[in-house]
């Protein structure tokens, strides 16, 4: 009998394959949208009778839509498992196992994408606005004129008091100017953020901080002011000025706006079906959702806090169908709207210079890349200074991320936190302070930063023989990972990883790069609902997986294009010298 497979069988399967696959991605999010307006928005409804209010008055733990998401990573790796084991060396897959795959996955993205998107706020907690993150991005960009960076602390401790929710006089808030706490009582009553209200601005301001206060509660009012400030560049701050200032703060309203993210995140995902294909839009929303460092508890149900997510898609499936002018500009967005995405565009600057090099002449894509790029990049930065104060907007920024950037905090993860690990696997084990582990990496930052870069170069050197797709996606995330160590919402970026290969595997290598990413994360969370700590999962699982994934897709695509035989034959060159000269 023969192995050729029947074109006909093929194109149904195929035709199954995408209607299954865009059906359940239409259905996921349109639940959400549904669940978001027809429930969320209504705090009143576990008042009421019927089926609106059962669904209100739902409520799960954190560890259970935790354990959720545990059975989505098991649900998603097992499957590109088995589909690895069926298809590689398979002549013709059958068609029982390119439908359970197809099943298998978009079970595990409604698992996943529910819990996401919706039950991590909706269900676990009472509302799916997240007031802690939009008291900071909302009320920021809105009253920048007044406040800038640092004057938002103050100017509530003050509006506050005179709305009548006066904090404790031993309450302490953060100092945005020097990052140390100071008691409630040091805030001057003249303080110069507040002078620069008009009457008209200043009653707004009141009265948005009172629906604040009401919304987060007294103990979470207070904690707010002792986080880090609002950090939005002067470019994201231009559209969330934009944005927040024509939306006024009610429960709808503020409701409402979270859905801006979701329903940017659902177009990057069309991008991703258009230039990648409906497999590796699968694979990319399951990895997407459950990323155990891209918790939507974290800045999901806020404001914008994922445009630049949205706006770096864009950039690498325009990459990948060859729009490089459209890929540069909406990279140079990227950058503006969070800066850290300008590494990606390494990856085709190095593929640049090596085309230089070889063509002795730079090829015209690049060039679109770049003119576009800067292009792009002057225009946001013109619009960044219309609002706010000029060019203060950036020294002001400039000056906040000098002293955010360099914390370690339980929320990051980076390749630097595999050097000051001390055994913190619960929060009952003996703990190491970050002031001390700061000390420790300052000791050994002559070694390390050169063995950050040694390791950025053999990316760079790798980087030169892939597409130029896959040099953007390998680069800007190794990059990211060995340079900084970012807080855990933007490593958001990583399922992007799934696009650096095929959507249908047909080598071992490929296949483990491809599967990998969802052990991790299945990993990461199997770990939070074992420990619930944070900063275990963050600093260590996350950082040691991702340096172990990374190595290995370094080693592979080294192997893959021919560097490795190089080297040996190189070193074998060098002992037959040596022996020779004996």
């Amino acid at each position: 009998m023969s192995n050729t497979p029947d074109p006909i069988v093929e194109a149904n399967e195929e035709r199954f394959a995408k209607r299954f696959t865009a059906w359940t991605i239409i259905g996921l999010f349109s639940v959400i949208v549904a669940l978001v307006l027809g429930i969320s928005s209504y705090p009143d409804l576990r008042e009421e009778t019927g089926l609106r209010a059962a669904i209100a008055s739902w409520r799960i733990d954190e560890v259970t839509a935790r354990t959720w998401m545990c059975i989505a990573g098991l649900l998603a790796t097992t499957t590109l498992l088995v589909r690895a084991l069926l298809t590689i060396g398979a002549p013709a897959p059958p068609a029982w196992g390119r439908r359970l795959f197809v099943v298998a996955m978009c079970a595990a993205l409604l698992l996943a994408g529910f819990t996401h998107f919706y039950a991590n706020r909706g269900v676990v907690n009472r509302h799916t606005i997240k007031v802690w993150d939009l008291y900071h991005y909302y009320l920021g960009p809105k009253y920048f004129d007044e406040l800038m960076h640092n004057g938002l602390y103050d100017a509530t401790v003050i509006a506050a008091n005179e709305s009548g929710y006066s904090l404790r006089p031993n309450d302490t808030i953060r100092d945005l100017d020097t990052y140390r706490l100071k008691p409630v009582s040091e805030v001057p009553d003249d303080s110069p953020h507040v002078q620069s209200f008009s009457p008209e601005r200043w009653q707004s301001f009141k009265d948005d901080i009172v629906f604040m206060r009401w919304y987060a509660g007294s103990n979470m009012f207070g904690a707010m002011l002792r986080d880090h400030g609002y950090n939005g560049t002067p470019v994201w701050n231009f559209f969330g000025s934009t944005l927040s200032n024509r939306i006024p703060v009610s429960y709808q309203h503020l409701t409402a706006v979270t859905l801006i993210d979701v329903l940017l995140l659902a177009t990057a995902f069309l991008a991703v079906v258009i230039c990648f294909g409906w497999r590796a839009c699968l694979l990319f929303a399951v990895l997407y959702c459950i990323n155990a460092a891209n918790r939507f508890d974290s800045v999901g149900g806020s404001f914008l806090r994922y445009t630049w997510m949205a706006a770096l898609v864009f950039a690498v499936c325009s990459l990948k169908t060859r729009r490089y002018a459209l890929a540069g500009a909406f990279t140079a967005l990227a950058a503006g709207l969070n800066v850290f995405p300008i590494v990606f565009a390494g990856g085709v600057a190095i593929r640049g210079m090596a085309a230089a090099v070889r063509m002795r002449g730079i090829p015209s894509e690049y060039l679109r890349y770049a003119i576009a790029f800067m292009i792009t990049g002057g225009v946001l930065f013109a619009l960044s200074l219309t609002v706010g104060h000029g060019l203060d907007n950036w020294r002001s920024f400039f000056a906040q991320m000098d002293q955010h950037s360099e914390k370690l905090t339980s929320s990051r993860v980076g390749f630097v936190y595999n050097f000051v690990y001390h055994g913190e696997i619960t929060p009952e084990s003996p703990q190491v302070s970050y002031g001390q582990k700061e000390l420790e990496l300052q000791a050994m930052q002559p070694w390390l930063n050169g063995l950050i870069l040694f390791l950025l170069a053999l990316v760079a050197i790798v980087c030169t023989r892939l597409d130029d797709t896959r040099a953007t996606i390998f680069f800007g995330v190794a990059g990211l990972f060995l340079l900084f160590s970012m807080v855990q919402y933007y490593w958001a970026l990583l399922a992007l990883l799934v696009l650096l290969w095929p959507p249908e595997p047909r080598k071992w290598g490929d296949a483990l790069g491809q599967m990998l990413p969802f052990a991790i994360m299945t990993t990461a969370y199997t770990a939070l609902v074992l420990t619930g700590y944070l900063k275990f999962v963050n600093n260590t699982v996350m950082s040691a997986l991702l340096t172990a994934y990374l190595a290995f897709v370094l080693v592979y695509f080294a192997w893959q294009n021919g560097f490795l035989p190089r080297f040996k034959r190189w070193g074998r060159k060098r002992v037959e010298e040596e022996y020779a000269s004996l």
